[in-house]
């Protein structure tokens, strides 16, 4: 018997971001739904700057943005002909293991 174990998710799945400080490991979550109307300039667990990353946060946010609006896409008032997901790496796979 073969078995295959597959993680999907809908694009309208994706309820929050997270970002971890590499220094600290503190964590900052924000909705996905939402603007982030607070810019983060450091890190609030150590103070570690973030400013010179600011533009990858901004592209975060927008492609989380564009992401989720897959989920609803339609063109010119026409619901889509298809679905879409995303597959997840699954632990296994990561350490080699599910090869």
């Amino acid at each position: 018997m073969t078995t295959e174990k597959r993680i999907t998710i809908d694009p309208g799945d994706i309820k929050s971001v997270e970002i971890e400080c590499v220094e600290c490991r503190h964590r900052i979550v924000r909705p996905a739904g939402t603007i982030w109307i607070k810019d983060i300039p450091a890190c609030p667990g150590c103070g570690k700057p973030w400013t010179s990353h600011k533009e990858v946060l901004g592209i975060l946010h927008e492609t989380v943005f564009n992401i989720r609006k897959l989920s609803g896409s339609s063109l010119h008032g026409a619901k889509s002909p298809f679905g879409i997901r995303f597959e997840l790496a699954d632990s296994a796979d990561e350490d080699g293991a599910g090869e």
